[in-house]
């Protein structure tokens, strides 16, 4: 028989047959032997915790990405500036966010996406809550907004290790067969605090 035509592996194993292609990238019994270097992927247990965790962290990280974008109006018309000072204040944010993207991804598979997440997570949380109290340090309006612009640009920079440390933990944590499924909640997560 020519092995070539065959695309598939029957395998017996105490009256059971076992059906699986004949291809590295799909073959469930390659994919899950013990190997020395393989990494340890989370349970079913650990993904229910973790999991959730990620996706409310990444609806938290867009609610507090927006808070300036929505309350800038406001924020104007109680600290008089005009639209070219409103505009700074809101486009340091993606300076700061953009800067720190490839870093994060280098840092991540160094260190593991996990501790990104914490320490820019707890990173942006403290900038969060500081952020309204910076403003009443100084009464000079140009003080102001210099404090506003380093907070929020310091907050974008936090921000920027999110992404791509949640996709090193995706590609590091979860077994393939759930890593497009997974992410795709971590996405939605963005769009539900968006």
């Amino acid at each position: 028989m020519d092995t070539r035509a065959t695309n598939a592996v029957l395998t017996h194993d105490n009256d059971h047959i076992t059906y699986a292609p004949n291809n590295p990238l799909l073959d469930v019994e390659h994919e899950d032997q013990d190997n020395e270097n393989d990494v340890h992927y989370w349970t079913r247990r650990e993904m229910s915790v973790n999991v959730p965790s990620l996706i409310v962290l990444t609806v938290l990280a867009y609610a507090c990405r927006n808070i300036t974008a929505i309350s800038i109006v406001s924020q104007a018309s109680e600290y008089n500036w005009d639209k070219s000072q409103m505009g700074l204040v809101l486009s340091c944010f993606y300076i700061g966010y953009v800067s720190t993207q490839i870093i994060s991804g280098f840092l991540s598979d160094y260190i593991g996406g996990n501790q990104v997440i914490t320490l820019a997570a707890i990173g942006w949380g403290i900038t969060t809550i500081v952020y309204p109290y910076c403003v009443d340090v100084s009464r000079d309006q140009s003080t102001q907004l210099a404090i506003i612009v380093v907070i929020r640009t310091i907050f974008a920079i936090l921000q920027g290790f999110h992404y791509p440390a949640v996709a090193n933990v995706v590609a590091s944590k979860i077994h393939i067969r759930n890593r497009t499924c997974i992410y795709t909640c971590f996405a939605a997560g963005s769009s539900i605090g968006w």
